[in-house]
């Protein structure tokens, strides 16, 4: 199933098999569908309003002036760099913000910064944050004064959390067990 729409200001995230449903299958899935008797199965498009960038399209994204919850997707190959330049445009929006980093390869460590202020820091719109599998290292605070983040959700491969990570954010009860 290859979707064919597009829709301005949203990120098509799959199928689902009910209206407002969770995503059952992904874009370009095959998928097999035992009907009976020439019965029909209805699949319904699964938008959100975001948009989704690479590491070449930073430049170009602008949350400074948004209608309603965004969110931002990364894919592909992400740097320290282009993660600094993403937070300056998070710490510009005027709505929250959930940030999915799940689908970025190459990005083993999120530093903070040498005076102990944040990769993130004033990013006071940033909600929700979802961190790559491949992601070993939280830095100092690198999440530090994000102050609405409410859900983090953490790799497998996560292995260290720096001091003060998540200082000044409204949940940090969220951190893993093993840190």
């Amino acid at each position: 199933i290859t979707n064919r729409f597009t829709r301005s200001g949203y990120t098509f995230e799959g199928w689902a098999t009910e209206v407002n449903g969770a995503v059952q299958y992904t874009d370009s899935e095959s998928v097999k569908l035992a009907l009976q008797n020439n019965t029909s199965k209805k699949l319904y498009a699964v938008w959100s309003y975001g948009n989704t960038i690479t590491n070449d399209t930073i430049q170009n994204l602008d949350l400074s002036n948004l209608d309603d919850s965004y969110t931002v997707k990364v894919t592909g190959e992400i740097n320290q760099y282009s993660l600094m330049r993403l937070a300056e445009k998070i710490e510009k929006a005027n709505t929250s913000i959930t940030l999915d980093l799940s689908r970025t390869t190459g990005l083993d460590i999120i530093c903070g910064t040498k005076d102990n202020t944040s990769v993130f820091k004033n990013c006071k719109n940033l909600t929700s944050v979802v961190l790559p599998e491949g992601l070993v290292t939280i830095g100092a605070y690198a999440f530090a004064y994000c102050e609405a983040l409410k859900a983090i959700t953490f790799p497998k491969s996560l292995k260290t959390i720096g001091n003060n990570a998540f200082y000044y954010c409204s949940k940090t009860n969220t951190l893993p067990h093993y840190i």
